[in-house]
């Protein structure tokens, strides 16, 4: 679906799944050709708002790499946000803390 309400309705339910305990669900629609960078559609949600979620779920779901790469995006591409944004860039920022220094151990 390529459409504003489909994007809404899929990034909606994949919020609701996860927020069910149903990563593995949701996982499946945030890793899929669905949201805005698989199908390269403008879309009235900002593309990182979609890939921080992609980032949280994947991390709970222990795909750690996608977890990775979705905050580095997001913690990129706002690294000089407005304070409006700071919150999900302090947000992307910690999960790269999180999940790097694991590495480090």
């Amino acid at each position: 679906p390529r459409c504003h309400v489909c994007y809404w309705e899929m990034f909606t339910k994949s919020r609701l799944l996860a927020a069910t305990g149903r990563d593995r669900d949701a996982v499946q629609i945030l890793n899929g050709a669905i949201g805005p960078s698989g199908g390269g559609w403008r879309t009235p949600i900002p593309e990182p708002l979609w890939i921080l979620e992609r980032g949280r779920v994947n991390e709970r779901f222990g795909n750690k790499e996608t977890a990775v790469r979705s905050y580095a995006y997001v913690a990129d591409l706002w690294r000089n946000a407005d304070s409006l944004l700071q919150s999900y860039v302090t947000e992307a920022r910690a999960g790269l803390a999180r999940l790097t220094a694991e590495d480090r151990r």
